[in-house]
């Protein structure tokens, strides 16, 4: 019994040793092919259906999106043709700033709107060639969706346009807004809006008071003039206006006037001189003008270049310093009690003052 045994294992080993090199041989005589595409009809259905789906939710939440575009449109046409409303030039350009900035939002959400739509169309051509062939119905979904997408974009389009003429208009509109007729500096002086168009201009409504030229000393650093200066304002109350002051006293003190305020400040010329006069005619005092004397006699021109003598222009409305009211000629170092300065600024300088104030968020 155990040699039958031993041999029918041996012959089982024999057997199983010459399948496994057959198994080996015909491996490696034939290598395997690739193996076929499998294909599965209900994923492929499956997935034609979502890609249908995900694009048709798509172009819903598309459709109210629009309709939530147009209402801001339609909003914003509304306070166009209102904006000019307001009951003075503040409000009237605080809405305008209102109506500017929802036309920026508005325009940024059609840029947005237009690129999410461009790519659902993409998506929609790329889907139609899976639709063509196993769906009629989904195709027919398709192009019912690529006509609402291609609708909206037309409507956004010409709406866009409207949306850059009302810019257009709205910044003509604020340009022409006259500019406020007062303001306050930053050092408490008021100016007052004198003249129309480009010859407009702000001078400030009183004399500079001693006040405000004893700070400007302050600022000084020391050096001799320093106490010639405070010589002309001691003794004086600050509310009172500052005079005995000379020419170049006075155009450096506009200077450093400007860049405490932050916009040009500087003496009047000859022809805002004239209107500055005109506005306060009871004003008995000169003040100093940035212009330069020109004398009117051929002879006393020639004696100035002769000495070679620099006159500039002051104004008296009351002839206190001047045979007759008006312009005169005075040597820029003189000092007298009854010469004083205004300081003017363009127009441009309220205009701006007034964007700052609209601009500055409510405390």
């Amino acid at each position: 019994m155990l040699r039958l045994a031993i041999a029918t294992a041996h012959a089982i080993l024999i057997l199983t040793a010459g399948w496994v090199l057959v198994g080996t041989d015909a491996q490696a005589q034939a290598a395997p092919s690739a193996a076929p595409t499998v294909t599965f009809r209900a994923l492929d259905e499956h997935e034609r259906r979502q890609g249908l789906n995900d694009i048709l939710e798509r172009v819903s939440a598309e459709r109210d999106l629009r309709r939530e575009e147009h209402r801001a449109y339609i909003d914003l046409q509304t306070a166009a043709q209102t904006v000019h409303q307001g009951a003075d030039g503040d409000e009237i350009l605080r809405r305008s700033l209102a109506l500017s900035e929802g036309l920026e939002q508005l325009t940024a959400r059609f840029g947005e709107g237009r690129l999410r739509r461009l790519a659902i169309l993409d998506r929609i051509q790329a889907e139609a060639g899976r639709q063509a062939a196993a769906s009629s119905d989904g195709l027919r979904l398709l192009r019912e969706a690529d006509r609402d997408l291609r609708q909206m974009l037309a409507q956004q389009e010409a709406q866009a346009r409207r949306l850059v003429q009302m810019r257009q208009q709205l910044t003509r509109f604020v340009q022409a807004i006259p500019p406020p007729p007062t303001f306050t500096t930053r050092e408490g002086l008021t100016m007052r809006l004198v003249g129309q168009g480009s010859g407009a201009f702000y001078v400030s409504t009183a004399p500079v008071t001693v006040g405000l030229f004893r700070r400007f000393l302050s600022a000084l650093p020391e050096h001799p003039d320093r106490q010639a200066w405070a010589g002309h304002a001691a003794s004086t109350a600050d509310e009172a206006p500052l005079t005995g002051v000379a020419w170049y006293e006075a155009r450096r003190f506009s200077e450093w006037l400007s860049g405490r305020e932050g916009f040009e400040c500087r003496l009047p010329r000859v022809e805002e001189a004239r209107a500055i006069a005109a506005l306060s005619p009871a004003q008995p005092l000169a003040f100093w003008s940035a212009d330069a004397w020109t004398p009117p006699d051929p002879a006393e021109r020639r004696d100035l270049k002769r000495f070679a003598l620099s006159l500039v222009t002051a104004w008296d409305p009351q002839a206190n310093l001047a045979p007759q009211p008006g312009a005169f000629g005075e040597v820029p170092w003189a000092r007298y009690p009854d010469l004083t300065l205004y300081v003017v600024t363009p127009s441009q300088t309220g205009v701006a003052q007034r964007w700052q104030r609209l601009k500055a968020p409510t405390p």
